[in-house]
């Protein structure tokens, strides 16, 4: 595999680009560290730990919100695709005042703690929902493993988001 700029910093490549009047994609001016597909997720996990270590930065989703409203309620906050569940999902609260999403947020973090609450029974659904798809898939000992370890953690406070 090759990746020339691999070695590049931002900085070498903003400089390159000013100094050779290079053409790029005016998103990157909004504030926009990549592009592509609007409603990918890849690398949110990334941008939690950037965002919680530095409160001025805003992940692509506020910068969305931000830049375009319109598009951030059709695709965030609309009822079908609905990309707060995921962000909730995985532990992100986005950097907004909107009252539609902090409620669709406080509701689903609601849930989630409520999942947690009945944990076992929750865990038993999931593990016969799996096996209902792969008969195979856990031995009895598998089970009894799997469960005393994420209860275990789950008792000290930890979540798998």
């Amino acid at each position: 595999m090759c990746r020339p700029l691999s070695l590049w910093t931002s900085k070498d490549i903003w400089n390159y680009i000013h100094k050779h009047k290079v053409k790029y994609s005016s998103i990157y001016d909004e504030g926009y560290e990549r592009s592509g597909c609007i409603t990918c997720m890849f690398g949110m996990s990334l941008e939690k730990i950037i965002g919680n270590k530095d409160p001025s930065y805003l992940n692509r989703f506020e910068l969305l919100y931000k830049n375009n409203k319109n598009l951030f309620n059709s695709i965030v906050l609309d009822e079908r695709i609905g990309l707060w569940k995921p962000l909730t999902d995985m532990g992100i609260k986005l950097k907004i005042d909107d009252e539609k999403y902090i409620s669709l947020y406080n509701e689903r973090k609601n849930k989630i703690s409520e999942w947690y609450k009945n944990f076992e029974n929750n865990f038993k659904k999931v593990i016969k929902e799996i096996e209902a798809r792969n008969p195979n898939v856990f031995t009895t000992i598998d089970k009894k493993i799997i469960f005393k370890k994420y209860f275990k953690n789950i008792k000290r406070g930890e979540k798998y988001e």
